[in-house]
Order: structure tokens, then C-alpha cells, then sequence
């Protein structure tokens, strides 16, 4: 759109997704004003991506709460990017450039003097692992409520940065990690203090209640054992998504005491008492569900997590039951058995494994390529026995040879750049673009001309990741 546009909604809007998706807006000029309730403004939840993209003008981002301003979360992507002007960026919960539950939130304002409400660049860690928040302003007379000044940096742990680069001055030294207090370091403050502390910290840790549940979970770790003690006894057969998660972090700073603390649950009478502890134990990794697996695998309702936890752990006695319901009827449990089989890397997987590598089924079939990759001698002699037979065989046979990685089997995939099938050329741009689009660059940008249009435009595509467009 060009021109001064005013842009209005509710949630999820203004560049916003949900749950495998893609949500795009792009203004090209004008001064625009942008409005929203949630979920909005580049906000990417859960394993989706969010784009929100103005190219000129003295623009107005408001937001009246929540999740805004480049925010990812659950393996989301946010990216918001602002090329000139004179900006205002407000909302109560307003912190541009928030990765949150392995999310990454990029925030971008590159030039004009700009006003922001709230605190750029933050970062929460979740499953082990942490999520990303950046933000950067690469120009004009800026102005912060707090969290940032004008020409100056700050860094945080797990990970988040934010860049004001107006006359950029040393990171910090008072933006280092806050020491967390060691468990067992509080006294158990009975049962009422445990409950609000265990409320506080089921809450969702984004914008205004990031910092609440973060210190009402590190006051549960503080507490320690007499904590999760209590947290199992009472709360484990309730527990939901976001209370997991305060379960979630208690164990995992309890390890080892917190995984034999939550064995005997894995075998619990109550079944959501016993489905949630799998649940836990998958997350965590519990090597004590060990002694349980048996009981697990043979259980509905846990099986799924304890397919999970055999990966996890690289559990190799569950390989057999893994191959058998990886070929099954229930596509989830296919899934989950696939990728547990990936993580093990047991030959007695490989059978099957080409078997379900040419799977119609397109999600199988990459989580079988995925785990035959393992083996590449395996993953080199089926890619190229399925060069001599049909289009499909053939396409999943070079994205095999790829996966393999051996220098054979890559020199068979760039070979396949010379069919003289159009689909085999694109299956080889595709492969190799994946692999290392700059080490082949020059043998891609021989099929620049390429008479197939779809070739042509997966050579530009290769060719612009290599180049920095």
C-alpha cells in the first residue's frame, strides 16, 4: 500500500500468525497509523512466521496489550522492519524484539528519531534451550521510556541484544545474567506461599507477567525439593500446558533429585497423574523412566511421550516397537517413532527405513529420509537404485543422496543438475541450495537460462541466498 493509511483491528492482525502459518503486511510509503488489541504487529505463536514491513513514512504502532512488536514464541518467527521516518512504537506490554519459548523476535527500525514505551530486546529460555530477541535502531535521536538510551547496548543471557547504533558506546557490564538462588537455599514456606507461587509461575511469561512467572519460578527453585515435593503431590494430575512448564523448570534444576523425585508418578493410578509425568519425563530427558518404559510403551495414553523420552534418551531397547508402529495406521505415532529412530541410530531400523523413505505419505516420507540419513552408505545405495526408476523415485532418490552428505553421493545430486528432466534439475537446485547453496553456486548459476520456468526460478532463489538479497 502507498499513501497515509490507517490500519485497524483486533487480534491477530497487522502481520500476525497462528499455528503453521504465515502472516504478512507490507506498507511501501506514507505516514501510517497501525492499532490493534493482541496478538498483533508481528506476532508469530506457535511453529508459524509473521512479517510486518513499512518502508517510509512517520508511522504509529499501537498496541492496547499482550503479544506485539515482534514477538516469536513456541518456534515462532517475528520480524518486524521499519526503513525511515519518525516512529512511535506504545502498548502496555510493549517490548519490540521478543523471542519467547524458543521463538526469535527481530525488531528493525533503520532510521528516524523514534520513540518506544517499552523495554527492547527480551528473551526466555524453555526446553533447555534458549529463544532469541534482537532489536536494533540504526539511526536519528531516539528516545526510550526505559530499558535502552540513545547510542548504547544491551546484552542478555539466552538470548537477547539490543542495538542503538547512533554513536554505539560499550555493552553494560550491569546487563549480566542475574544470579539465580540455589535450590535449597529458602525455607518451605507452607502450603498457601506454594500455591501462589505455583500460580504465578503456571501464568504465560510473556510481556507484562514475563517477569512475575520468572520470579515466582526461580522462588519454587530457591525452595527446592520441599517445593516440588509438594508441586507433585498436589498439582501433577492438574497440571496444564502452562504449569508444565513451572514443572519443567523445577526439575531441570533439580537434576538428578528432580527426575527420581517424579519416577514413581510415571506409574501413578491416576492416568492424567501418569500422563503428565511422561510428559515430564520426555522434556527432561528422566533417566530414571528407564525401569517404566516397558509400562509406558504399552499404555495409550502415555505411549506417545514415552516414544519421545526412548529418543530423548537414545533408548535402543525400544527399537523394535519403535519400527513396528512407525509403519502403522496412527500418522502421529508414525511421527514421533521416526524421530525417536533418528535420534537412536540403530541399524535395525534401516528395513524399514527405505521402505517408508518412498512413503506417499509426504510427512513420512521426510521423517524416513531424515532418519536413513544416519546411515549414509544406507542412504547413498537406495538414493541411487532410485535413479533408475520413475519422476517420484527419482526426486526422492537425489533428495536422499543429499541427506546423505558424502562427498559421492553429493557429486551425484550435481550430476542430476545436467538432466535432462526439468523436475530432476529442480530437485537438484532445491538439494543443493539446502546443502551449501554458496559451494555450488557456480554450478546453479549454470541453469540461469534454464528453459523450465520453475528451474529458472528456484536458480534465482539459490542465487540470492548466496548473494545477501
Amino acid at each position: 500500500a502507498a499513501g497515509d493509511d490507517a490500519y485497524s483491528a483486533g487480534t491477530y492482525s497487522q502481520g500476525a500468525s497462528y499455528w503453521f502459518s504465515i502472516g504478512v503486511l507490507w506498507d511501501k510509503a506514507g505516514h501510517d497509523s497501525y492499532s490493534a488489541h493482541y496478538y498483533s504487529q508481528a506476532s508469530a505463536m506457535h511453529l508459524c512466521a509473521a512479517y510486518l514491513v513499512d518502508e517510509a513514512g512517520n508511522d504509529a504502532y499501537t498496541v492496547r496489550t499482550g503479544a506485539m512488536h515482534a514477538i516469536g514464541h513456541d518456534y515462532g518467527l517475528a520480524v518486524l522492519l521499519d526503513r525511515s521516518g519518525n516512529d512511535v512504537y506504545a502498548g502496555s506490554d510493549s517490548r519490540p524484539g521478543i523471542g519467547s519459548a524458543n521463538g526469535v523476535g527481530l525488531f528493525v527500525d533503520a532510521a528516524g528519531d523514534d520513540r518506544y514505551q517499552g523495554p527492547p530486546a527480551v528473551a526466555s529460555a524453555a526446553r533447555d534451550s534458549g529463544s532469541v530477541g534482537l532489536f536494533a535502531d540504526l539511526g536519528g535521536q531516539d528516545l526510550y521510556a526505559r530499558g535502552l538510551s540513545d547510542g548504547s547496548v544491551r546484552l542478555e543471557p539466552q538470548w537477547a541484544a539490543a542495538l542503538d547504533a547512533e554513536g554505539v558506546a560499550a555493552a553494560s557490564p550491569a546487563a549480566q545474567a542475574p544470579e539465580r538462588l540455589k535450590p535449597g537455599s529458602k525455607p518451605d514456606p507452607g502450603p498457601e506461599e506454594l500455591e501462589r507461587l505455583f500460580r504465578a509461575a503456571s501464568g504465560w511469561g510473556v510481556g507484562t507477567q514475563a517477569d512475575a512467572v520468572r520470579q515466582a519460578t526461580d522462588e519454587l527453585i530457591a525452595i527446592g525439593k520441599p517445593a516440588l515435593e509438594w508441586m507433585l503431590r498436589e498439582k501433577l494430575a492438574s497440571a496444564d500446558r502452562l504449569s508444565l512448564r513451572a514443572f519443567e523448570a523445577v526439575i531441570g534444576a533439580l537434576k538428578p533429585e528432580g527426575g527420581a523425585m517424579l519416577a514413581p508418578y510415571l506409574s501413578s493410578a491416576k492416568s492424567t497423574e501418569r500422563e503428565n509425568a511422561w510428559r515430564l519425563a520426555r522434556s527432561q530427558a528422566v533417566p530414571e523412566a528407564a525401569t517404566a518404559l516397558d509400562a509406558g510403551l504399552a499404555d495409550p495414553k502415555t505411549r506417545l511421550s514415552a516414544v519421545g523420552w526412548a529418543g530423548a534418551t537414545k533408548a535402543g531397547s525400544a527399537v523394535p516397537r519403535l519400527v513396528e508402529w512407525a509403519g502403522g495406521d496412527d500418522r502421529t505415532l508414525a511421527l514421533a517413532c521416526l524421530a525417536a529412530l533418528r535420534s537412536i541410530g540403530s541399524p535395525q531400523a534401516i528395513p524399514a527405513l527405505r521402505k517408508l523413505a518412498v512413503a506417499e505419505d509426504l510427512g513420512l516420507r521426510k521423517a524416513a529420509v531424515a532418519a536413513l540419513a544416519r546411515f549414509p552408505d544406507e542412504a547413498l545405495s537406495l538414493g541411487t537404485a532410485l535413479q533408475q526408476r520413475g519422476i517420484r523415485e527419482q526426486r526422492i532418490g537425489i533428495e536422499l543422496l543429499a541427506a546423505a552428505g558424502t562427498d559421492a553421493a553429493l557429486a551425484l545430486v550435481v550430476s542430476a543438475l545436467d538432466s535432462a528432466k526439468p523436475e530432476l534439475r529442480l530437485e537438484a537446485v532445491r538439494c543443493l541450495t539446502e546443502v551449501d547453496p554458496a559451494r555450488y553456486r557456480a554450478q546453479i548459476a549454470k541453469l540461469a537460462e534454464d528453459p523450465d520456468p520453475d528451474v529458472r526460478l528456484a536458480v534465482r532463489w539459490a542465487l540470492g541466498k548466496t548473494s545477501g538479497r
